[in-house]
């Protein structure tokens, strides 16, 4: 018989903040908890049992009708991907 979580939450930092003080194991993607592995607060159980990665698509309406506002963000999302090293390895 399982016993029920001490702890149920779908708030990252509070999931990520709870097993760094070792209420037990979360379940987060990597570009989450790529900066508490670097610092060695955090580290990877159960690789075995990882999702395989996924895709980042950002989905935008091109061509005159684009918004100026929307082409400054897609860029402005490219580049930060492009630099999250938990993203960019599947690039």
């Amino acid at each position: 018989m399982r016993s029920p979580p001490s702890l149920l939450t779908n708030a990252t930092d509070a999931a990520l903040q709870s097993a760094i003080e070792g209420w037990g194991i979360a379940r987060l993607l990597s570009y989450q908890v790529s900066p508490a592995i670097e610092a060695g607060k955090f580290e990877t159980v159960l690789t075995d049992y990882e999702e395989k990665p996924m895709s980042i698509h950002l989905v935008y309406p091109e061509g005159r009708h684009a918004a100026a506002k929307v082409r400054a963000f897609i860029d402005f999302a490219t580049e930060r991907l492009r630099e999250t090293p938990a993203v960019r390895q599947y690039a």
